[in-house]
């Protein structure tokens, strides 16, 4: 009978830990110009999981996606201590020396340059910590606004340099609710542009 409870305990246990997380999808979307002067709408995701304070796994966020409207360059913003992050203070990510160009449109000297820094109204330098209202800092131009990939044409288009943050309102729901989700980046204005 002992032998019973404890199986039963080893199976139920790990199920009842499994439902104590909370898991949260964070979304914003403003729309600002691009290096190329287009207005465009950029939209920011990531996911994040808290766990109660007895539970033995740590809380946990993915890097931040940079997405802008009718550009295919998708920027990975990532925490100090994520694997191949650029800084060791700030929430940020790394310009591509082949792609990217500094504030002064020169040439990229590593590929440790941050171009991309985040925080918020706090200072926060965790994912995790960010609040409803996060700054987005860019300090790079992309080198060419358009690249040949094979046979055709690609958009690597993003947010103009600016040495005063961008605002995005945050929003954050349970991880796979139908009623709240990022919105889409509608690549019907990107016609327009032909």
């Amino acid at each position: 009978m002992r032998f019973y409870r404890t199986l039963l305990v080893l199976i139920v246990l790990p199920l009842v830990g499994v439902g104590c997380a909370s898991y949260q999808s964070h979304y914003s979307v403003i729309e600002a110009a691009t290096s190329s002067g287009k207005e465009r709408k950029v939209r920011l995701t990531w996911r994040t999981a808290h766990y109660p304070s007895w539970h033995w796994r740590q809380d946990k966020a993915t890097p931040i996606r940079m997405e802008t409207q009718c550009s295919r360059r998708v920027w990975r913003i990532k925490d100090p201590g994520m694997e191949e992050s650029c800084s060791t203070d700030s929430i940020g990510a790394c310009g591509d020396p082949a792609l990217d160009l500094d504030t002064d449109r020169e040439l990229l000297d590593s590929t440790e340059h941050q171009c991309i820094t985040v925080s918020d109204e706090k200072g926060s330098d965790r994912i995790l910590e960010l609040g409803e209202r996060v700054e987005v800092t860019v300090s790079c131009y992309p080198r060419h606004t358009e690249i040949e990939m094979g046979d055709e044409t690609a958009n690597a288009d993003y947010l103009r340099a600016s040495v005063v943050p961008y605002n995005f309102r945050v929003r954050a729901a349970p991880l796979g609710s139908l009623t709240q989700r990022p919105p889409e980046l509608d690549d019907s204005v990107c016609d327009l542009d032909e």
